[in-house]
């Protein structure tokens, strides 16, 4: 109860529990509650994350107010658990957990705070020789976030210096995350398709600056602490991995590198620099809040909500609050869950209905301002809207067609391309063309598209020139788009492809064929 009144009082000081990564939880919970799966709501393809975290939030519902009182509940729980579980380990009992209660707040996240109580009451076991609850728990650690592997690995290693305990412990702490997260996969792949499912772990980063510091201080003065104490060892090992870890990404740690910090810390014989670095990381923290733009975001996501087709794509950087409110397919730009390349192939390959961008974007697709229109901003961010039909990069054809003139060489092989069969007048077709190079190119490659009637009057064109930096060994796609004539009739249009090297032709072949309907009328 301490535990969490302390933390509640410490979360609405310096951190809201409505921060990005909590978000990005609470789209796959809502989309578990719906009987869609646990995953996240991508336009691009299904993606997963490690259960459990979920699941004990998932028991409050999907609405918002309800997954945040839900998160408080299990954060301020785990924080108890894993408050009481350190002050074991330490021996500085109320300063430990007081301590370790405040520093939650840096990271009000159900799933780092569940993963660390597990983690630490497995440790707690395994000092007490209670070797099988040890496995069970780091195991249903590593299934709530695969931080906890490190841990459980270095676990391993003390195990095999007491006879009899390896198996006890291994044998729960191999096959808890196996047996879920192979349920899991297996699940979602029944229901999706036979490819595998990305599992994906989003945890927030935290800005603690004094308290390792203090730590790393305590280490030099006294190195026999962790030479005497192979379970404190094994807390500032992990530490120690996941701020490397974090360093080299050029990133803030998680809260992971906590335990471990004050692990050393608390070996001080004095509490007051404790103290003070614990209060001084929490100003730090409410002077850098987690997310400053959740109102925003809040009122971007509901407009888009209110304004746009309930299956309609959304590309967005804020995969958070904003696509969580508006619950729309998301393109995720932040690379957090799925790498989407922002180039100038973009939006000839994803065709978002919707993209929220920064009030002056820098936008490299020079069809952009005649295809999307802004329609509300607010806050820094804008939301634009496409205004253009887009063709479907549908059906894909398999081809088998040399580019070469008359070298009679395959250095240039068009092996597919996928190309709408029907469009309306107006419509701004798509087309890729999937290519295999045997060698790279040293002179830029001109792609012509011509859509032709059966006349052969050209319809619609295109030209791209595309750098010898745009290719490279092996299979590489091509995006191109022609642009249908308003007044075009409804008839078939064949549309040929021709290639130059080095103003040298290299060949052309009419790939597809197209018809023009028009659209019935309103």
């Amino acid at each position: 109860m301490l535990a969490g009144v302390a933390l509640g009082l410490a979360q609405l000081a310096c951190r809201p529990l409505n921060n990005d990564a909590n978000f990005i939880l609470f789209s796959f919970i809502r989309s578990l509650i719906r009987g869609n799966g646990l995953i996240y709501p991508s336009a691009i393809g299904p993606v997963t994350t490690y259960p459990l975290g979920a699941l004990l939030v998932a028991v409050f519902g999907s609405d918002g107010d309800h997954l945040i009182l839900g998160t408080w509940i299990v954060c301020a729980l785990a924080s108890a658990v894993g408050a009481l579980a350190l002050s074991t380990l330490t021996g500085r009992r109320w300063l430990a957990v007081g301590s370790y209660v405040l520093l939650s707040a840096l990271s009000p996240s159900p799933v780092v705070l569940v993963m660390l109580a597990l983690t630490l009451a497995g440790i707690v076991a395994a000092r007490l020789d209670r070797w099988l609850w040890a496995g069970v728990l780091l195991g249903l650690a590593i299934l709530t976030e695969p931080s906890a592997i490190f841990p459980a690995v270095l676990l391993v290693l003390l195990s095999l210096r007491q006879q009899g305990t390896f198996w006890r412990y291994a044998l729960p702490v191999v096959i808890i995350p196996l047996v879920g997260l192979s349920t899991l996969e297996l699940t979602l792949q029944m229901r999706f398709g036979a490819q595998p499912i990305p599992i994906v772990s989003i945890v927030p980063s935290i800005i603690s600056v004094t308290l390792p510091a203090l730590a790393l201080w305590s280490l030099a003065r006294n190195w026999a602490i962790l030479q005497e104490n192979p379970v404190r060892a094994i807390l500032v090992s992990w530490s120690a991995f996941e701020a490397l870890i974090a360093l080299l990404h050029g990133t803030w740690p998680g809260f992971v590198i906590i335990p471990g910090a004050l692990v050393l810390a608390l070996s001080l014989p004095a509490r007051y620099p404790v103290v003070l670095a614990v209060a001084f990381d929490l100003i730090l923290n409410m002077a850098l809040p987690a997310n400053q733009n959740v109102a925003t975001e809040h009122s971007i996501g509901e407009w888009i909500a209110a304004n746009t087709p309930a299956q309609s794509t959304l590309a967005t950087v804020n995969i958070g609050a904003l696509a969580y409110y508006a619950q729309r397919p998301v393109i995720d730009l932040s690379g957090k869950l799925q790498i989407t390349p922002f180039d100038k192939d973009f939006f000839l390959r994803t065709a978002p209905d919707t993209i929220v961008l920064d009030e002056s974007p820098s936008i490299v697709w020079a069809g952009f301002k005649t295809t999307y229109s802004r329609q509300y901003s607010v806050g820094g961010l804008a939301v634009y809207r496409r205004v253009v039909n887009f063709t479907p990069l549908l059906p894909v054809l398999r081809t088998d067609q040399p580019f070469a003139g008359n070298l009679g060489r395959s250095d240039l092989r068009l092996e597919a391309f996928a190309v709408a069969s029907s469009a309306n007048p107006g419509d701004l077709i798509r087309v890729r063309l999937d290519w295999q190079l045997a060698y790279t190119p040293t002179h830029e490659i001109a792609i012509a598209l011509s859509l032709r009637d059966s006349t052969g009057k050209v319809v619609a064109q295109s030209l791209d020139k595309l750098p010898t930096g745009a290719w490279h060994l092996g299979s590489i796609s091509t995006y191109h788009a022609l642009v249908l004539p308003g007044n075009t009739p409804e008839e078939a249009l064949t549309l040929k492809l021709s290639v130059a090297y080095s103003n040298g032709d290299l060949g052309s072949q009419d790939i597809a064929t197209l018809m023009v309907v028009k659209p019935p009328a309103p």
